[in-house]
């Protein structure tokens, strides 16, 4: 069996730094990449995997959030569901096949049923003891629940699935809604918190939003009717690991305090470079779009190993606003940052 890609981080920051709504075709190149296929598998697959179903098994009422009134029906999220398995397919047939009877994933030797049951391929996994560890929690779950987890543990993405509003065909139309979160791996927000929100509520935190506001209806018509698209997002953190759930952070010790960072020292030694590829798949037949999340993390000075990335990078943060600093917990040590950045 063929391994898996070696794994290729963007680099995608710009200055001076904007919020902007911009949504890439997938196929046009974008920061040096193709961009030919809206879901990325490469090796880190199993690291991704194993942080998956331990959040999963730990935290699920933080990683698994639906409203079960929106799972059955015409347009209901299982049928949403099955429409992504089929281009995850279509884009990765080596690892993965959809017919009739239901959805095979042969990095796991799982298969998936369409009547919601799983079994075995028969076929060797290429994560075996991952396979297994997998086999029996989706054993321990309710129907809906084994479901949604076999989707989670699927593709390398977190995934929110959406729901246009009654009359999307309106440009002012919104009463759009996130009806299910699989997210193990947000950037410091919980999906506990935004089931069943809006676009616009669901951004409400953001710095600078007044942009993704006025954007709103036609972003929205847009995502459930013309995709495949995808864009990126960049952000700065002190803790080395896939998950900045904020409500779980709390219970570890996992961050550096920001006393720490405003110490001595390299930040550009002690800090990491986080990305999110985010997607959009569109199913207007359902009135629905799945959103992507694919998370990217790499020590700072790996991602700023040349001097243009270095100045790129200063004279972003230096451009950006005291709300989007607070936004991104950036104000510890943006200013000094900046200064570092500069000087190597």
């Amino acid at each position: 069996m063929p391994s898996l890609p070696p794994q290729k981080t963007p680099f995608p920051v710009k200055a001076p730094f904007k919020i902007s709504t911009d949504l890439y075709r997938i196929g046009r190149p974008v920061f040096g990449y193709p961009e030919d296929s809206i879901f990325v598998l490469d090796e880190h697959f199993p690291t991704y995997l194993a942080a998956k179903l331990d959040s999963l098994k730990r935290h699920p009422q933080h990683c698994r959030c639906f409203l079960p009134k929106n799972v059955e029906g015409a347009n209901g999220l299982k049928q949403c569901i099955w429409g992504l398995l089929e281009k995850l397919t279509a884009e990765h047939s080596q690892w993965f096949d959809c017919d009739g009877t239901g959805f095979e994933n042969r990095l796991l030797g799982i298969k998936l049923l369409r009547n919601g049951a799983i079994s075995k391929t028969g076929r060797a996994a290429l994560f075996s003891k991952l396979s297994q560890d997998c086999w029996e929690h989706l054993g321990r779950l309710s129907d809906v629940e084994r479901l949604l987890d076999f989707v989670a543990l699927t593709f390398q993405e977190d995934l929110v699935f959406v729901k246009a509003g009654e009359d999307n065909s309106k440009s002012d139309q919104r009463g759009d809604c996130a009806d299910c979160f699989l997210v193990t791996m947000p950037t410091h927000w919980d999906p506990q918190d935004k089931i069943g929100l809006d676009f616009s509520s669901i951004h409400r935190p953001v710095a600078d939003r007044a942009v993704l506001d006025q954007a709103h209806p036609n972003l929205i018509k847009a995502m459930i009717n013309q995709g495949p698209f995808f864009r990126y997002n960049w952000s700065l953190t002190s803790v080395n690991q896939l998950s900045l759930n904020p409500n779980l952070l709390k219970s570890g010790a996992h961050s550096l305090a920001d006393e720490q960072l405003a110490g001595q020292g390299s930040l550009i030694d002690r800090l990491y470079f986080r990305v999110e590829r985010q997607t959009v798949s569109s199913f207007p037949d359902l009135s629905r779009c799945v959103f992507g999340i694919r998370i990217y993390q790499q020590p700072l000075a790996e991602a700023v190993a040349t001097d243009g990335r270095r100045i790129v990078l200063a004279d972003a943060i230096a451009s950006m606003s005291e709300e989007v600093i607070r936004y991104r917990s950036m104000q510890a040590f943006a200013g000094r940052l900046v200064d570092q950045l500069r000087q190597v």
